[in-house]
């Protein structure tokens, strides 16, 4: 069952978009009227594998007096009304559930992380996507998360610490540039009896051999970068132009597109944007381990932000293979719930793709915000 909400765009509010706005989805092959005139996707949530998902269901459906439905994908997640009030319901204060978009999960999905790995998130704010790797590394694993913005990484920091995510350290840094390896062999008893600390209370950094992190456990907040160990699962999802997000665009039409142009279509952050992520994907590639998996995504619609900077990318990386975004063995997703029209092949000028390899969500034909979800092991 897919939840739908009531509220639209009128032609008056299209009728508003500045014209560099409709200049660069036009550009782009997109239609910017029909995304805002898109009901948003309707709510998710994931209850967090430690607590019972059948009281925590009833819980949010008592709470906020709508219906509450299983999801389409990926496992344990459910939908409501895209209106639903869902910051008061006790789950949600008590950390017990996370909120995000089915489509931001699969790209969690496709990087079948396994027991005890360690997982690198390049671009991790807000967080959900960082908290949900933290949850299904196992007792032994770790999460590294890395941003630029202090702002945004205090977001994660707050999420951290509500979730009870002992298994984690941040540290604000360039994702271009970000050189930790991954932890030191550690276990979960070790953690939870060190605690956690910040970067406040950690040692000076002329005690230590790199940066120090921004929040950390005690037993993860050292500053060696060189451990030997790169990282078995890398998250790539990079920054930018969140035009496959029907929330981002609604919010804008609605509460004025300044901050949207600001933030997304400045001009010279445009002409700069597909080098940036570029240099993400080349470095997340770079800290992941022989035989890992990456995972590349935006919730971007533009070719120029994904096919291209995929494409750029494996050709000049031959230990690079694309592989089917669904081929994984975690519990998380059924490959047979996924829309086939989501399922695609990789058309340019990459020689390695026989057969579809990459996801692209639109919200047009998903019902979820749109994202670009690719699959890249390290040979």
């Amino acid at each position: 069952m897919i939840f739908r909400d009531d509220v639209k765009m009128t032609l008056n509010d299209t009728a508003l978009v500045p014209a560099d706005v409709r200049a660069f989805f036009v550009a782009n092959g997109l239609s910017l009227d029909a995304l805002l005139a898109m009901p948003p996707p309707p709510r998710s949530f994931w209850v967090r594998p430690s607590y019972a998902s059948d009281a925590i269901v009833e819980a949010v459906r008592s709470q906020t007096g709508t219906s509450v439905e299983p999801a389409r994908f990926p496992v344990g997640f459910f939908e409501m009304n895209a209106a639903a009030d869902i910051a008061h319901v006790q789950p949600y204060k008590q950390g017990q559930i996370l909120c995000m978009d089915t489509s931001s999960a699969v790209a969690v999905a496709c990087l079948d992380v396994q027991d005890g790995d360690d997982c690198l998130d390049v671009c991790a704010a807000p967080g959900m996507k960082l908290a949900m790797l933290a949850d299904i590394v196992g007792a032994d694993g770790s999460v590294t998360g890395v941003d630029l913005s202090a702002e945004r990484l205090a977001g994660c920091r707050t999420l951290v610490r509500k979730h009870r995510l002992g298994r984690v350290r941040l540290y604000r840094a360039d994702g271009r540039t970000f050189d930790v390896e991954a932890p030191a062999e550690v276990t979960r008893g070790h953690i939870e009896k060190a605690g956690p600390a910040t970067a406040a209370a950690m040692p000076p950094a002329d005690d230590c051999a790199g940066p120090l992190p921004y929040d950390a456990p005690k037993l993860l907040r050292n500053g060696w970068t060189k451990t030997g160990r790169l990282y078995d699962r890398v998250l790539v999802d990079a920054e930018c132009t969140h035009d496959g997000s029907i929330r981002h665009l609604q919010k804008a039409a609605s509460q004025g597109w300044a901050h949207f142009v600001q933030q997304s279509l400045d001009p010279e952050r445009l002409r700069g944007l597909p080098q940036l992520q570029l240099a993400l994907l080349r470095n997340g590639f770079r800290l992941l381990q022989r035989g890992g998996t990456l995972v590349y995504s935006t919730c971007s619609l533009t070719r120029a932000q994904n096919e291209a900077v995929l494409e750029a990318f494996l050709r000049d990386n031959p230990f690079a293979r694309l592989e089917p975004a669904l081929q994984t063995s975690s519990a998380l997703i059924d490959p047979a719930s996924i829309p086939p029209q989501c399922i695609l092949s990789l058309e340019g000028t990459c020689t390695q793709i026989d057969k579809p390899h990459i996801l692209r969500f639109d919200p047009g034909r998903s019902q979820t915000s749109g994202l670009f979800i690719a699959k890249i092991v390290k040979l």
